[in-house]
């Protein structure tokens, strides 16, 4: 069974307190049982659930009240719980990393056919690996690499961007994109 502790506030003899914005009542928890003090026989019932005693003593309503021995409790939870917040968040950020740079490398493969279909460059010639290197690069920017295959008619370029790499060693440090068109 739980203890039940009730405030007491007792009015304080001076005026001293309330002069620096306290009320002059101080707060006090202790231990009842069967909802009424030991200490003071005969209370009589207030409005708002308040009893007042013999001696004067407001009471209020009785309510658990925290033990000594949990000071300090919220801060060593939260002090357990914000390394795996941090760890959390940074991984989050580098996951959002990996599939901005894996929407970019997507981007840059379609750019890349786009511009060998405009210009009508056979897959296989050299200038059609320099303008898919151009698009592909302008579109995901440095270290991207992309390479133009044909078959029957279809041009496909596929394209590998290098990802920052982050706080973590689990994702990827490549991602690839693969788009193709109708050649001529």
């Amino acid at each position: 069974m739980r203890n039940v502790y009730e405030r007491v506030f007792v009015p304080s003899t001076g005026d001293h307190h309330a002069g620096q914005g306290e009320s002059g009542v101080s707060g006090d928890c202790r231990a009842i049982s069967g909802g009424i003090d030991a200490s003071v026989p005969e209370l009589t019932r207030l409005s708002g659930g308040q009893r007042l005693g013999n001696t004067g003593v407001v009471r209020h309503r009785s309510y658990p009240c925290p033990q000594r021995g949990e000071r300090g409790a919220i801060t060593a939870e939260f002090a357990m719980v914000l390394p795996v917040a941090m760890v959390l968040m940074i991984l989050l950020l580098s996951l959002t990393r990996v599939v901005t740079t894996s929407m970019a490398c997507q981007d840059a493969a379609s750019a890349a056919v786009r511009e060998l279909v405009i210009t009508r460059t056979p897959a296989g010639s050299a200038e059609a690996q320099r303008i898919a290197s151009t698009a592909a690069i302008a579109v995901a920017g440095k270290g991207t690499t992309a390479a133009v295959s044909e078959d029957g008619g279809l041009v496909t370029v596929r394209t590998q961007c290098p990802v920052v790499p982050g706080a973590t060693d689990i994702l990827p440090t490549m991602v690839n994109g693969s788009a193709s068109g109708a050649g001529s």
